[in-house]
């Protein structure tokens, strides 16, 4: 396998997604990944068809600011 067809390189030998998925099992964290993948799949999907889901930066900011004057927290 080329570099170009690499999923991944590591020290200069490339990996295929076959291999990679192979040592995520072996280390048992394939069920994690797949887990987060999922999530994060549903999320992006959510937050695609519902755009009220998705606030302004000054939405966040106001919302912050409102957060920690209700709990009487400033910065130091």
């Amino acid at each position: 396998m080329d570099g170009e067809d690499a999923f991944l390189t590591i020290d200069g030998q490339a990996l295929s997604l076959q291999q990679a998925v192979g040592l995520l099992a072996s280390a048992g964290r394939l069920g994690d990944l797949v887990g987060e993948m999922v999530r994060q799949f549903v999320l992006e999907r959510e937050l695609a068809e519902r755009p009220e889901l998705d606030p302004s930066p000054a939405m966040v900011r106001i919302a912050i600011e409102a957060f920690r004057a209700e709990r009487d927290l400033a910065d130091d």
